[in-house]
């Protein structure tokens, strides 16, 4: 005979499936931060769960299983996750290696069975169905543009290419343009070739010892179907009009930036960005950090610029009237394991400094905020180097460059963002998996992603 505890659990298990939570993460990062990395390796963490020591949901025994399950419809790709696994792990043609940056919009479902407390000790049996979304760091660049009109968006983009290193990599597509009566009317030949100027300098800017992040429009980097349509030729005049007159160079540049604006990075939001309700900002601290001063005040204005697209706070039923609010933004320095451990606080700090302005205005919008230093896949081990001065705490890896493990010393972090000078005070070496790194059976090594994913979806695991 069914007891009522048996009847109770029953119904509530029927019932369950009709208040199933859904998050819908956004994993942000502009390029070379590591989010294929970091989503492959979140998703094979909760897959096997064996390190996820801080998630409260298995702390408290209330985590039953995670299986990836099909996107319900839709024409977004789904994102490599096996594809990206195999690269990890390698295979036996080929060596474990970084898996190619995001190159094109994707999603992936992954559907968490736990049970959520409730009263005299009963359970009700519950599913979280993670909605992850990746796209190209370079695409996100676009989204500040929608606030702007071609002549505000051609004045801060000259002021820029004039500034610091940008000089010399603007030099050929600033004479052109300066070449290029803004109140005459448009050759097509000359158009054309002025554009390819245009993005080969942001090209340039984007590979630069600077590495330059602010760089738009992103599809002039990273066109995808795009490459060639009129909507990607134009680029910003020294000297253009509020209104100008039609049949100008200046009012043709204008029509292709409200077209590119209209038919490229408005939809892209649209249809991508506008529904998450959890946003990762994964940022390469150790890059800027060695590419100097210059390179992280540029940092800084695309984050800022970037986050300011999204709409942050706390969602309520007002959400179903005006759209869905970010209620949680994780800000993570990546590649921690790149340095000693005794420096993943201080990498925490100057990643705080950067990001500390934009912080500010999504807390007080209402969102949650935390920042960590992680590696979504730990590719290092601690060691202790000896040199004429002294034993030091020191990493050993793989090298990018190297077909044999090495201990180095990265060099010493900044204390703060200005005392940075750049890589002859810093310089990390560069790091690839090795065998073992990543295993198919278990969960990866890592840093404080258990960490990263409490604040992440602690809540929601409730």
């Amino acid at each position: 005979m069914t007891s009522i505890v048996d009847q109770v659990e029953d119904w509530l298990t029927d019932a369950g499936s009709l208040l199933d939570r859904r998050v819908r993460l956004g994993v942000t990062g502009l390029s070379r931060a590591g989010k294929t990395v970091f989503i492959a390796s979140m998703v094979h963490h909760l897959l096997h769960p064996n390190r996820l020591k801080l998630l409260s949901v298995l702390a408290e025994g209330r985590f039953d299983a995670a299986m990836l399950q099909p996107m319900p419809g839709g024409s977004v790709p789904r994102f490599p996750y096996e594809a990206v696994l195999r690269d990890l792990t390698g295979t036996a043609n080929q060596a474990p290696r970084w898996p190619d940056g995001t190159r094109a919009v994707s999603e992936l479902r992954l559907s968490i069975r736990f049970r959520s407390p409730l009263a005299f000790g009963l359970e009700r049996p519950n599913t979280l169905h993670l909605d992850i979304v990746d796209y190209p760091g370079e695409w996100l660049l676009d989204l500040p543009l929608l606030s702007l009109n071609y002549a505000d968006w051609s004045r801060q983009a000259v002021a820029q290419a004039h500034r610091g290193g940008r000089q010399v990599l603007s030099a050929e597509w600033l004479a052109l343009a300066q070449s290029m009566p803004a109140d005459a009317a448009g050759d097509e030949p000359a158009i054309a070739h002025t554009a390819a100027a245009f993005r080969a300098y942001l090209q340039a800017a984007r590979n630069a010892p600077q590495r330059y992040s602010m760089l738009q429009p992103g599809r002039f980097l990273l066109p995808g179907e795009m490459a060639g349509a009129p909507a990607l030729t134009f680029f910003p005049l020294p000297d253009a009009a509020d209104n100008a007159p039609r049949g100008t160079l200046a009012r043709l540049m204008a029509d292709r930036f409200e077209s590119y604006k209209r038919e490229i990075a408005a939809p892209f939001f649209d249809h991508h960005l506008k529904r998450i309700d959890r946003q990762v900002v994964l940022v390469d601290m150790l890059e800027h950090l060695a590419a100097g001063p210059e390179s992280l005040t540029d940092l800084k204005t695309a984050i800022d610029g970037t986050l300011g697209a999204f709409r942050h706070g706390e969602s309520s039923w007002l959400s179903l009237l005006f759209g869905k609010r970010i209620s949680r933004v994780l800000f993570a320095a990546t590649k921690a394991d790149h340095l000693p451990a005794a420096d993943h606080q201080g990498l925490a700090g100057l990643l705080d400094a950067l990001v500390g302005d934009t912080s500010r205005r999504l807390s007080y919008a209402g969102a949650r905020i935390h920042s960590e230093a992680i590696a979504a896949l730990r590719v290092t081990r601690e060691t202790t180097i000896e040199t004429p001065s002294g034993r030091w705490p020191g990493i050993a890896g793989l090298p990018l460059d190297s077909d044999r493990v090495e201990e180095v010393l990265p060099g010493a972090l900044p204390l703060t963002l200005e005392a940075v000078t750049g890589s002859d005070q810093f310089a990390p070496v560069a790091f690839r998996p090795r065998p073992g790194d990543i295993r198919q059976d278990q969960g990866p090594a890592s840093l404080r992603m258990d960490r990263a994913l409490e604040f992440l979806l602690g809540d929601a695991l409730g």
